[in-house]
């Protein structure tokens, strides 16, 4: 909704995504964040402590369905979640 993307700060392309998908985010969270991939039982999927803006990461081997992305400012004082598909 357009609520929601007022606040968003991380921008995951294609959503939902294939096999790989487009991380964005904003100044706000630095020059790199850290990646968790969580199922919605709350088991971590994939992780990447340094993710670039506009990086590309590829969970092809990963089952389809729902995920929640947490990333974090490598500082730890920004934290945001997304939920995504899998398809």
């Amino acid at each position: 909704t357009a609520v929601e993307e007022k606040f968003t700060n991380v921008v995951v392309s294609p959503n939902p995504f294939s096999n790989h998908f487009k991380v964005n985010f904003s100044s706000e969270f630095g020059q790199s964040v850290q990646l968790n991939v969580l199922d919605p039982l709350g088991k971590s999927h994939y992780m990447k402590q340094f993710v670039l803006n506009g990086d590309s990461i590829d969970l092809s081997n990963s089952a389809t369905g729902s995920y929640f992305f947490q990333f974090k400012s490598n500082d730890n004082s920004k934290i945001q979640v997304v939920k995504v598909l899998k398809n």
